[in-house]
């Protein structure tokens, strides 16, 4: 079965995406457009293909939407500074490129934004909340743990590698693809007991 054609057939909310391109992918035309409550979703690409820009791109907009939304990521200072980074250049309309030449890695000058749209930036990332895979969240258990206290409307994790390589370490999975596919069922499952979207 096509997994971006069921959201008609879930009986749970659907949550606009704050993407209305994606919303209406995720539909397929059928029911109703966004992410169903209680589903599981998983984005494949090859290294480079734009996964985690996408995966950035879908928290930015859940949280401008007023949603909850938890990151698991590796490298998670870097990928936070660019995650605000590529908020910050959506907010002032400038291109990401041109935003970073202005303002390096920091946040931007006050003379680039008005004091009304830094507060609207910091309340859409106060939605936000990153975990390191590596020294925060380096467990199912411990993400179980973590969307338990949360309670949040959206998880995503930027890389269910460092997770299956830990089930392949502990031997319960042969085949890399096997335990990547343990963890995909496992988010899905978090997803049902959590009422939120991964």
């Amino acid at each position: 079965s096509n997994p971006l054609s069921y959201a008609d057939a879930f009986e749970g909310e659907v949550m606009s995406t704050g993407m209305p391109w994606f919303d209406e992918v995720l539909s397929g035309g059928k029911g109703p457009p966004g992410l169903c409550r209680g589903s599981g979703y998983s984005c494949i690409a090859r290294t480079g293909g734009g996964k985690t820009t996408f995966a950035y791109q879908l928290a930015f907009s859940s949280a401008r939407l007023g949603r909850k939304v938890l990151v698991f990521t590796t490298e998670q200072t870097f990928k936070e500074r660019m995650f605000v980074n590529r908020l910050w250049s959506s907010a002032t309309g400038l291109p990401f490129a041109k935003f970073v030449a202005l303002t390096g890695t920091g946040p931007p000058p006050d003379e680039l934004v008005s004091p009304e749209l830094k507060a609207k930036v910091e309340e859409w990332m106060s939605h936000i909340t990153f975990y390191d895979l590596a020294t925060e969240a380096g467990t199912l258990e411990e993400i179980d743990n973590l969307a338990a206290r949360h309670k949040p409307d959206l998880i995503i994790l930027d890389w269910s590698g460092t997770l299956a390589d830990q089930l392949l370490e502990k031997k319960k999975y042969r085949e890399r693809e096997q335990a990547i596919g343990a963890v995909a069922d496992y988010m899905r499952n978090a997803a049902t007991r959590y009422g939120c979207a991964t």
